[in-house]
């Protein structure tokens, strides 16, 4: 039987998933209202829905207002971030928006290749080498299932 919020956790939360431990540190980090989140690849250990799930109500819904500062595997939430540092070997290797690291050939080239080689049910966000669909909230195609991009007032 499921006790929902009243599950007794063992020592580490030895009886979670590695997904439901991760929904829960996020939420603890939610909870805690701080003005500056720091977090290491929150979305790791679910599923592609989860993901999409966690990303839009979190990070678009609850954290839209907070400085978060996310290390991230998943490439095709990059276009929705506001700054993005690519490491290499422990050092910057590249920094800057979305659209200005869309300059860069081998930034391009990885963006055009994890789209190509990542089996989604979402449209891809790259039409072409160097094009990029970046959609603004309210503006979403009825043709399209890419998650809007989250606007700064």
């Amino acid at each position: 039987m499921l006790a929902g919020d009243q599950t007794e956790l063992a020592e580490r939360g030895a009886n979670l998933s590695g997904g439901q431990r991760q929904r829960t540190s996020l939420a603890r980090a939610v909870y805690a209202d701080t003005d500056i989140i720091l977090l290491d690849d929150p979305i790791s250990a679910v599923d592609q829905h989860v993901g999409r799930q966690i990303f839009e109500q979190c990070f678009l819904k609850f954290l839209h207002k907070k400085t978060v500062i996310v290390a991230l595997h998943q490439l095709q939430y990059l276009h929705q971030m506001d700054w993005i540092v690519v490491m290499k070997n422990g050092q910057i290797d590249l920094q800057g928006s979305f659209e200005d690291l869309m300059k860069d050939q081998r930034f391009s080239d990885l963006i055009n290749n994890h789209v190509t080689t990542t089996t989604t049910t979402e449209k891809p966000i790259i039409n072409d080498t160097r094009k990029v669909t970046i959609l603004k909230r309210n503006s979403i195609s009825e043709q399209s299932n890419i998650i809007p991009i989250n606007e700064k007032n």
